[in-house]
């Protein structure tokens, strides 16, 4: 009986959750936000490709020395 309960209410929530995705209209959007365009700003802001190539310059100095 416990079963049966919560199967119904289990069918009920989906049967209302589709109901309600078909009404409510979702926005569409064009130019989504994604990880490399915020990475590129950043880089633009932060200098990140200079730290990089300042890096590998001390590494490979690094390694030299040792």
């Amino acid at each position: 009986m416990k079963s049966l309960l919560f199967s119904l209410l289990l069918v009920l929530g989906v049967a209302h959750t589709g109901a309600f995705l078909t009404v409510w209209e979702l926005p569409h959007v064009r130019n989504h936000i994604t990880i490399e365009t915020v990475g590129h700003k950043m880089s633009k802001v932060l200098k990140w490709n200079k730290r990089e190539e300042s890096l590998r310059k001390a590494r490979a100095e690094a390694t030299g020395e040792n």
